[in-house]
């Protein structure tokens, strides 16, 4: 046997390292994480755009119709003082022809001259107000107004009263070209003129100044029996009766504009600012 000492056993050599796998699974749960806050972010942002605005609108919305409001509950009232107007120079204009084609008929010379200071009017006094719809309508405001019916009837007001000014220029035509020329060649002007107490239809007194007059007064009732006043006479009564029937269509429009800003106004609380 051989004395030499054993050798000591071979170390086993250690493992040899297996690959390590890359765990992916939190690297795309953070990115979703990320993602998500800021799809989420985003979409919360639009919404509370979208929802100031649609507020910012909706308070718009209620100031116009708040002040078309206002301005048709004016023009109630004075839609009714137009009305009281034309109806009184027509009745004016309708007795006066009456006297001018009787010849019995026997009037005062003040009566006369009252007679035709009365008739010596156009609605330049009685008009309606629109400062707010035509504001609206050449601003193009008239399209935060969510109502379509509302809309629609706000245009439809709106050319009504371009069409009511047209007869207004009717009327205003035949007192400056017919009316005026024909008093300025037959009568004593500053002496009718002197006559006008109130406005017709209503208890307003007439601002103008007395002006000065001859100190003998002249006599017109040689006037009334004139044909030239009787057919200028029966032009006045034609435009009152078209005048009166147009604002007659208008009372009832106004009144379902009225009603029709009211309803919308009496909307949810929170359409109001």
């Amino acid at each position: 046997m051989s004395d030499a000492p054993t050798p000591p056993p071979l170390a086993t050599p250690p493992p040899a390292p297996r690959p390590r796998r890359w765990d992916w699974r939190p690297k795309v749960r953070w990115f979703a994480a990320e993602y998500l806050i800021v799809v989420l972010g985003v979409l919360t942002a639009v919404g509370i755009n979208a929802w100031w605005g649609d507020r910012q609108q909706a308070q718009e919305e209620r100031r116009l119709l708040t002040a078309l409001l206002a301005e048709a509950d004016a023009n109630e009232a004075r839609l009714a003082r137009i009305v009281a107007f034309h109806g009184a120079v027509k009745e004016t204009a309708t007795t006066l022809l009456a006297v001018s084609a009787d010849p019995t008929s026997e009037v005062s010379a003040d009566s006369a001259d009252q007679l035709l200071t009365d008739v010596s009017w156009w609605s330049s006094y009685t008009t309606l107000e629109s400062a707010v719809l035509d504001a609206a309508v050449q601003d193009g405001q008239l399209d935060v107004v969510q109502t379509d019916s509302l809309r629609r009837l706000l245009g439809t007001w709106h050319t009504e009263l371009a069409a009511v000014r047209v007869q207004g220029e009717q009327e205003r035509a035949h007192y400056e070209t017919v009316w005026v020329p024909l008093l300025r060649a037959e009568t004593e002007l500053a002496q009718v003129s002197n006559r006008a107490e109130t406005v017709p239809g209503s208890s307003d007194p007439y601002q103008g100044a007395a002006l000065p007059t001859p100190p003998t007064p002249t006599d017109h009732r040689p006037l009334l029996q004139s044909r030239a006043l009787r057919n200028a006479l029966v032009q006045k009564v034609w435009i009152e009766d078209d005048v009166l029937f147009k604002y007659g269509q208008l009372d009832g429009l106004l009144r379902r504009l009225r009603a029709a800003l009211a309803t919308d106004l009496d909307g949810p609380p929170d359409a109001q600012p």
